[in-house]
């Protein structure tokens, strides 16, 4: 059935997808807007997070993003999702569109979610001080010099900090391992 989510839940979809209990705990925020999929293994640290825009729309996601269970030293990796000209809002409210169809649902596991679900990855993170500037992310748990994603990220910098970046002054990396929660 091609069009059998179209105009779907995302919501009940969430709560179907991960509702074995053996592998995953759901978290749902008080505002009914972040749903956070975590693994039942409390080793290990993965997060996904699906946000919606309101508690009532059941039919658009804002974003899908996955890292570390600490925010404060793991990047959080964004989904491409939310600018992929395929998905395109024609909204005027948001940039956006994250409409719940059934191929949006196929590239969505086999193109994003596979990551934290089926393969783990592994993560570097750059600091200057205590500030996050870059991450990088190498798909899967295997070592090697290739990364599939690289971003900066200049939310937190302050003017002094891209002078410490561009002569090396307190700068630091710290490398992470994420195991797969589907195991």
């Amino acid at each position: 059935m091609e069009n059998e989510n179209e105009n779907g839940n995302w919501r009940k979809w969430i709560l179907d997808r991960f509702g074995d209990t053996k592998l995953f705990k759901i978290e749902i925020d008080k505002d009914d807007i972040e749903y956070v999929i975590r693994s039942s293994n409390p080793e290990n640290k993965v997060k996904i997070s699906f946000h919606f825009m309101r508690p009532d729309d059941d039919e658009t996601l804002y974003d899908i993003h996955f890292g570390g269970a600490d925010e404060s030293v793991n990047n959080i990796w964004l989904s491409h999702f939310t600018t992929d000209p395929e998905f395109k809002s024609k909204s005027r409210i948001t940039a956006t569109s994250l409409f719940m169809t059934n191929k949006f649902i196929e590239r969505l596991e086999n193109e994003w979610l596979n990551i934290p679900l089926k393969m783990g990855w592994r993560e570097e993170v750059q600091y200057v001080g205590q500030r996050k500037y870059r991450a990088k992310l190498r798909k899967g748990l295997n070592l090697g010099n290739e990364w599939d994603l690289n971003e900066k990220i200049p939310f937190d910098l302050k003017s002094f900090d891209y002078l410490k970046i561009l002569f090396g002054i307190g700068t630091g990396k710290k490398q992470f391992k994420f195991e797969p929660i589907e195991r």
